[in-house]
């Protein structure tokens, strides 16, 4: 409740114009990944809250989900690294694929109409998609989401999981947006980890997943 709560301020702070990621959000933005993982994924972003309401909606309206294999997953989820490099060195394809986040950033501007037709088109294709797969944007187009992420491996405050309470019941696999396997690991890690912290609420056993520092990784065979 309150991540939702504080998704919705922040995007009613968009939408109004009275806050903006500038220079100086921008380097705490990297510094908090760099500490405590991508919090702005789940906790700010704007189109990654769009993207949880349209999940709500399609588990409302019970619409069959597609399940991407584990290897596919393992490959294609490198897709918006890539992305990211083409955003880099500016090429146009790439800032189209990117643009749904501009539309909330409002970097977009009427002086490139067709570019601002074309992310809208954009923009609602990859919101039908998450009707059939959670958070699809972030997880292989989202360039700064990418960047945040990368940032995120060396993080010294994460999700931790406690083996010796696991029960294996695999809730925290099932309820993660970005299907990462918390179930066998030590210490969450992983790029695509966005903190939502939905393994945390889901799991039925207390303690065994909790925030904290961390003290070691290790990957449990």
């Amino acid at each position: 409740m309150i991540r939702k709560l504080i998704q919705i301020s922040f995007l009613l702070l968009s939408v109004l114009g009275l806050v903006t990621v500038n220079y100086t959000m921008f380097i705490i933005f990297l510094i908090s990944s760099l500490l405590f993982g991508s919090f702005f994924c789940g906790w700010l972003c704007p189109f990654g809250f769009a993207q949880d309401l349209i999940s709500k909606i399609s588990k409302m309206l019970k619409i069959p989900q597609i399940v991407v294999p584990k290897k596919i997953e393992r490959i294609i989820k490198f897709s918006r690294y890539i992305l990211f490099i083409f955003v880099f060195f500016g090429f146009s394809f790439a800032l189209l694929l990117d643009s749904p986040y501009m539309v909330f950033s409002g970097v977009l501007s009427w002086n490139y109409k067709f570019i601002s037709i074309a992310s809208w088109v954009v923009f609602a294709f990859i919101l039908i998609m998450g009707l059939f797969i959670d958070r699809p944007f972030c997880r292989y187009l989202c360039t700064e989401g990418a960047r945040y992420g990368a940032l995120s491996i060396l993080r010294i405050f994460t999700i931790k999981r406690n083996d010796s309470n696991c029960i294996n019941c695999n809730k925290c696999d099932k309820n993660c947006p970005v299907s990462i396997n918390i179930s066998t690991i030590e210490n969450v890690r992983d790029p695509q980890c966005i903190n939502c912290l939905e393994c945390i609420k889901n799991c039925p056993v207390d303690g065994c997943l909790s925030y904290s520092f961390v003290l070691k990784k290790k990957e449990i065979k």
